[in-house]
This record gives structure tokens, sequence and C-alpha cells, in this order.
């Protein structure tokens, strides 16, 4: 939508690029090795895998994920924006990874649980371990026994007589 706006509002002679990069990781080199400064994308996933929330994702391990390196992103907004500097039309420059290098969401599972043998969060909260679950129903059967079946036995053990002030100062 943005692009669209952009090709009828902006000033014809006003250069414009747009970067498109698939989903960000962390550093491939620079600053260092693995360097990122969100939890967003997949940093955020390596973190919830990595402190042992997560321990299930829907999908298959040998599919392709798309992840571009922070580093490779920025090394491209500052070249793409000098081959594009004097070209008065509207350029959109896709970065993306997965034709040249492809990796696998199991491959970055797997490098990314490596990483954390040897640099394992302060808050980890259960041991690491994700496993990719294909099946839908298996999916959300196990989403369902490990998130919601324990916050529905919390909620009627709070409703217990003689325990719910006790245990509500507890969660509390």
């Amino acid at each position: 939508m943005a692009e669209r706006t952009l090709r009828k509002k902006r000033d014809p002679n006003l250069p414009t690029l747009l970067i498109r990069p698939s989903i960000i990781s962390g550093a491939m080199k620079e600053p260092l090795l693995g360097w990122t400064d969100t939890i967003s994308a997949a940093g955020g996933l390596s973190l919830v895998g990595g402190i042992g929330i997560v321990n299930w994702i829907h999908g298959h391990r040998d599919n392709i994920a798309d992840l571009i390196p922070v580093d490779v992103v920025s090394n491209m907004i500052i070249a793409a924006t000098a081959v594009h500097a004097n070209n008065k039309s509207l350029r959109i420059v896709h970065t993306a990874s997965s034709h040249r290098m492809p990796l696998t969401w199991g491959k970055f599972r797997d490098y990314t649980f490596e990483y954390l043998k040897h640099h394992p969060y302060d808050m980890q909260v259960f041991k690491p371990d994700v496993h990719f679950i294909p099946d839908d129903r298996m999916f959300k059967g196990l989403f369902f026994v490990k998130n919601q079946l324990p916050v529905k036995v919390m909620e009627v053990v709070a409703k217990i007589p003689g325990i719910s002030a006790g245990f509500k100062k507890t969660v509390e």
C-alpha cells in the first residue's frame, strides 16, 4: 500500500529507494556474530525457544527460512543508495537469501541451539528444546496441554475456599 501511494504522490524529481528485506536475523559478521538489538522476527523466535518457553513450532523443519542477516541488510542499504543516488525513479530492492544461500528452519534451530550450548541465556526458564510439528491437530493439542490447560487448572484452584487467599497472595 505504501509503495502504491509513493508511486502516485511522490515528487518525480526526488530519488526514492525502498529496501525490502525478508526476515531479518542476527548478524553474520558485523559488529559481531549473532548480534541483534531487537527481539522481533527471528530474534524473538530464538529468544523464546532459547529460554525454553516455546517447545513446539507449527511447521516443517525442512521448509526454507528466508532469513537475511542484519549486517547484510545494512550493507545493502549503503550499496543500493550509492548505486541509485542519481536515479530519479522509484526503485525497489529486495534483500533475501533463500535462492543463493538457502537455510531451513531446522538448520536455523540447530545453529541457534549449538550457540546456546556455549552461551545460554541468563533468564532461561526451562531447558531449550524446540520441535517442529507439521500436523495441525497435533500442534493444537500440544499447545493446549502446555499453555492453556495449566491456566485453566490454576483458575479452578484459585476458586477453592481456603486455598484461594493464599494462592492469590502467592500468584500476586
